[in-house]
């Protein structure tokens, strides 16, 4: 359970960027390997 102060939206406001950020980088590793390793070197 949340803290009584906290609201349903502010729930969603915290965990939408989060799942935007899953759906859009997941694919680009997919289709794009390289960039998962271009920091290492």
């Amino acid at each position: 359970m949340a803290p009584p102060g906290i609201t349903t939206v502010q729930i969603y406001k915290g965990f939408v960027p989060f799942v935007i950020i899953q759906i859009v980088g997941l694919p680009l590793m997919w289709l794009i390997p390289e960039i998962t390793t271009l920091l290492l070197e």
